[in-house]
């Protein structure tokens, strides 16, 4: 019945031969040929594989599977703390410019690469951060000179009046 499908054009047939001479078994497959244009069956493709073939085939490529995954896992373990250093290399250079300026050293920048990613956004936000404590510090500075300045013009006349009045005490001790 199903070479009767396969010569209605309609589908594949498949079989297993049994005795195929002394090869052991043998998978038949028979599909109709259509002419596409005007939808008639031309013919019949048949393609027989023993399946012993089959099987070496499939212990091949499992065998291949196996050691393909093998040297990958290997590669993994020699290439990727190598590869993990390298793709790390940005975030340790930042690390190292935090702790320089906790150091006191305001002026520390770092390069920012020029990928647009996770690491690039972390030394920009770095520069950014670094160039406003500068900055803050700066004007701290800046207003504890003036403050100290201010201070000590009426600090240096008060002790101008005290010295004064230091001389004139055994003179005059009434004033």
């Amino acid at each position: 019945e199903g070479m009767d499908a396969v010569r209605a054009g309609s589908a594949n047939w498949i079989a297993v031969n049994a005795d195929a001479g002394g090869d052991g078994p043998v998978v038949i497959s028979v599909s109709p040929i259509v002419d596409p244009f005007t939808g008639s069956l031309t013919g019949f493709a048949q393609v027989s594989v023993a399946v012993a073939q089959s099987e070496l085939v499939v212990r091949t490529a499992g065998l291949l599977l196996a050691a393909s995954t093998g040297v990958v896992l290997l590669l993994a373990v020699l290439v990727g703390p190598w590869v993990t250093r390298l793709g790390l290399r940005p975030v340790r250079e930042i690390a190292r410019a935090s702790r320089r300026l906790a150091d006191g050293k305001l002026s520390t920048r770092v390069d920012v690469p020029l990928t647009r990613d996770e690491v690039g956004e972390l030394a920009r936000s770095f520069n950014d951060m670094a160039e406003r404590l500068e900055t803050s510090f700066a004007a701290q500075s800046a207003f504890v000179a003036d403050a100290s300045h201010e201070l000590r013009t009426p600090l240096h006349a008060l002790r101008g009046q005290i010295a004064v009045l230091l001389r004139v005490i055994d003179d005059r001790p009434a004033e």
